[in-house]
């Protein structure tokens, strides 16, 4: 949990940097890299939240499960918010 958070925060923040997602619209591989990095970084980030299988740490309490994807809504508003200036 203390890798993904971080990374899925990245991925998402690094690709609506300009010269990126300039990038991804005008080649096909980039716009192509650019989605399987979304999938893959929310795939990771879920994962703890969801728990689809067993984990080797157990069951992780639901208020953990929160605490955990709360901040993600934050950075996620502050995105939208910078994105739409």
């Amino acid at each position: 949990m203390p890798v993904t958070w971080p990374l899925y925060v990245m991925i998402l923040w690094a690709w609506h940097w300009p010269m990126a997602y300039e990038a991804s619209l005008r080649l096909e591989a980039v716009h192509d890299a650019q989605h399987l990095s979304f999938f893959t970084s929310a795939l990771l980030f879920w994962w703890p939240i969801v728990s689809p299988a067993p984990s080797l740490h157990g069951h992780r309490h639901h208020a953990l499960r929160v605490a955990y994807a709360v901040p993600a809504t934050f950075q996620s508003q502050a995105l939208g918010l910078i994105a739409s200036m």
